[in-house]
Parts: structure tokens; sequence; C-alpha cells
């Protein structure tokens, strides 16, 4: 008697090219997400020089991201369970990218710190939708194992220092 799992997500199959290319740009997110939380570090000597910013505002270059980040993926990915993941995971891309341009044009630091912490949410809110599409976009077995492996190898990739 063959036995079925409780709760297991099944996704139609999709066209090897689209999965190819949703697995790309869902580890490109991971990428770019993991690297932007430790990236600042080589960038904090020239944000001093730029701004003239006391060590404890510096330091804060770098909280307002891991904090944000960090303290918000829980209700992000829950946000994503009930407004739809794919719609919510786009929405934190865009915020994430809009919020990284804006922080490299920031006039002073204060701006900076608050545009690094509108990152750390439009990550907050991309991340748990990226490893949820995952599940739910590849069919169980090869697919879904290998779409696995390149989203951790992606986040294996960006260099990082404690990275949440």
């Amino acid at each position: 008697m063959a036995t079925q799992e409780v709760g297991a997500v099944t996704a139609p199959p999709l066209p090897d090219r689209k999965l190819g290319i949703a697995t790309f740009v869902i580890a490109l997110a991971r990428f770019m997400v993991v690297l932007d939380g430790t990236i600042m570090i080589v960038a904090i000597p020239s944000i001093d020089r730029a701004f003239h910013m006391t060590a404890s505002n510096l330091a804060w270059v770098i909280n307002a991201y891991s904090l944000t980040f960090g303290g918000l993926m829980l209700v992000a990915g829950r946000v994503g369970d009930v407004l739809g993941r794919k719609n919510v995971f786009r929405f934190g891309l865009a915020l994430f990218g809009l919020a990284s341009l804006l922080g490299g044009l920031s006039p002073n630091g204060t701006a900076l710190i608050l545009f690094r912490g509108l990152e750390g949410i439009g990550a907050a809110i991309a991340t748990p939708g990226a490893l949820s599409l995952l599940v739910t976009t590849f069919p169980a077995g090869g697919p879904r194992t290998k779409a696995l492996g390149l989203y951790g190898a992606a986040t294996g990739m960006a260099p990082r220092d404690n990275a949440p």
C-alpha cells in the first residue's frame, strides 16, 4: 500500500527553460542578499572619509541591515503565505534594489543608515519567498534537489562574516 505525504507540495510541470530562469533569479537574489549583509564592512573606511561619522554610527551602517533583515524574516514569510509568495518576493526584490540605489546616492550618513535599514526590510521580504518558491515551483526529486543545491551554492559563494 502506497503512503501519501501529508501536506506535500506539488508543482505543475514547467518547461525546463522557465525552471532554469527561475533558478537563476532566485539564486542571484540570494547571493545579493547575503553579499549585501557584509559588503559594507569593506566600504566602512570610505564611508568614514566621505561622511565623517562616529564609530557608533558607522556600526549602524551594518547593524541597520542585519537587524531589520533578521528581525522581519518570520513576519515576511507569513505575509508571503497570505498575499502570495511570488508577488511578495518581487516586491521584496524591488524594495531591496531601490533601497540599494538610494543608499549608494546617500547625501549623508543618516540617510545611508536609513536606506540600509530599508534594504534589510527588502531582503527580509524576499528571502523567505525565494526559498518557498523553490519548493513550490520545482517538482520533487532531481529538479528540486538541483535548484536547492544551486540556492545553497549561491549562499556559499557570497563572502560573509555573520550574515543571517
